[in-house]
């Protein structure tokens, strides 16, 4: 049964990440056709970003991303063996210890130093549908209401958690089963609980491969300049990020366009002349001087006062 299973669970997971794979390509012509990939990667117009991200989250992201990368290709080496497995258990448990360390700071720093930009409200849920609209091209922007969309505080503060939670207990199990798994012996042996929590220790990697795929493509093709800047090799714009709608600056603008000055009011009144008032000078019309540039029709000055002509000398005179 175990065994159907786990054969099951290969063929399955990697049939649903090679259709996950399929989606993203097509999504990415839905960029082209929409014209966002060219703002994005050919006119370089990215979301202005609010603040500067500090070091300590992109130090324990960059752990998390070097650790996670070691565990799925020792996961897999120790799954589908092609040599011995010794070297990538050993991987395999050193880069489970530290992404372990590392997900607790995070926890950490998450919830208790930036709670609010993880905490999912009801706003949050009012706006997801115009999100899913947004990644799907049915609307040209999406709400902005915090640093994350809903769909990201979701991902990030408890899809992935959860399964961090999952994964490190099936684990732990693994390495220590008498220690973790004595209470399911009863139910299924001791054999049995070990195959099974292998099992879920596989699928929940599988997950964990596919949200990242997700969060890498959709960081790409939305925050592209933000990733980079994340990992320190370009940096991005900072301002102000979101909807203004006393300016009517969308989400989507640039750093540059959110920024642009109020156009001068012109005043279409005149006055005449009078106690108290000012009179400002009627503004020049065509034909008032000699004559006018080729550019937007502006008056065009010589260059040189004209030399007074002198009167014809005559023999007379002399």
């Amino acid at each position: 049964m175990i065994a159907l299973l786990n054969r099951y669970a290969d063929i399955i997971f990697f049939a649903l990440y090679l259709v996950v794979l399929g989606a993203f390509a097509l999504h990415f012509v839905g960029n082209i056709l929409t014209g966002r990939a060219y703002k994005r990667f050919v006119l370089w117009q990215w979301p202005a970003h609010e603040e500067i991200i500090p070091p300590a989250p992109k130090i324990m992201h960059a752990v998390h991303v070097i650790c996670m990368v070691f565990l799925a290709f020792s996961g897999f080496l120790i799954r589908f063996p092609i040599t011995d497995r010794t070297p990538f258990r050993y991987i395999h448990y050193v880069a489970m210890y530290v992404v372990g360390v590392n997900f607790i700071l995070r926890v950490y720093y998450a919830f208790i130093r930036d709670k609010k930009e993880f905490t999912l409200t009801f706003q949050d849920i009012k706006a997801m549908p115009a999100t899913i609209k947004y990644y799907a091209f049915l609307a040209s922007d999406k709400p902005h209401l915090a640093k994350y969309n809903p769909m990201q505080k979701m991902t990030y503060g408890i899809f992935f958690p959860l399964l961090m939670i999952v994964q490190g207990l099936t684990g732990l199990s693994l390495v220590w089963p008498k220690t973790f798994l004595f209470i399911f012996q009863p139910l299924v042996g001791f054999s049995g609980a070990v195959a099974y929590a292998r099992l879920i220790h596989y699928i929940v990697a599988w997950l964990f491969i596919i949200l990242t795929t997700v969060h890498v493509y959709l960081a790409s093709t939305e925050g592209f300049s933000a990733l980079l800047d994340f990992f320190g090799i370009v940096p991005a714009e900072h301002g102000a990020h979101g909807e203004h709608r006393e300016h009517g600056v969308s989400e989507h603008a640039t750093y540059e366009e959110s920024h642009l000055p109020e156009k001068p009011v012109i005043l279409e009144e005149h006055f005449e002349p009078g106690l108290g008032e000012v009179h400002l000078p009627e503004t020049p019309r065509e034909g008032d001087y000699e004559g006018t540039s080729s550019e937007g029709g502006f008056p065009s000055y010589p260059s040189e006062p004209p030399k007074p002509s002198e009167p014809p000398h005559s023999e007379d005179e002399i």
